[in-house]
């Protein structure tokens, strides 16, 4: 893949002192974490191929970086934090396979981190009032995916929320449902 100049606002570094796990199925992707929560991160990650493979099939296009990192750590501001070939995302997302319940809010989560990742390196906001573009293109893709995955039933309740007025007071405090890496509202 060719040298690609990124904005200053693209580029991520985490510090710490991280296991590393590549993926088994995708070399190029690596996920790191905390040397506790390792166990839980390969429970977690176990289908983040899957994932590049519907995206790269459904746009017809190859993902654009030549790697792919996932880092998870603790005390995030969001869920999710996507930037140019890296993921930075919560440890809150990590859980044990006998827990099914957060299987759907994971794979969500980190859907919609490689989805902005197809879109990121294509759309650069000039404005702020360009920001819904990117956000609702990876959205739109994250939907699409979680329907494969689990059906319509809950890719239509998704729908549903989107369409839900939110109260005034809510606007601008984060806990919207636009932020899809977690269940907040609903």
């Amino acid at each position: 893949m060719a040298s690609t100049v990124r904005h200053a606002p693209s580029i991520a570094l985490a510090v710490g002192p991280f296991d590393i796990y590549v993926d088994p199925f995708m070399h190029e992707v690596t996920h790191f974490c905390l040397p506790p929560l390792k166990d839980l991160l390969k429970v977690s990650v176990r289908h983040v191929h899957q994932m590049f493979e519907f995206f790269e099939e459904t746009l017809s296009n190859r993902y654009p970086y030549p790697c792919y990192k996932q880092v998870f750590v603790d005390s995030t501001v969001t869920d999710v934090t996507a930037y140019a070939s890296m993921s930075i995302l919560s440890i809150n997302l990590l859980h044990p396979a006998p827990i099914i319940d957060q299987v759907y809010i994971t794979r969500r989560a980190m859907a919609l981190a490689i989805a902005e990742q197809f879109f990121g390196c294509f759309i650069s906001m000039q404005a702020w009032s360009d920001w819904w573009l990117t956000k609702g293109i990876s959205g739109y893709l994250t939907g699409l995916y979680m329907k494969k995955c689990f059906g319509n039933n809950p890719y239509r309740e998704w729908i549903q929320n989107l369409r839900l007025p939110r109260p005034v007071d809510s606007v601008g405090s984060g806990d919207d449902y636009y932020s899809f890496g977690s269940d907040r509202a609903a």
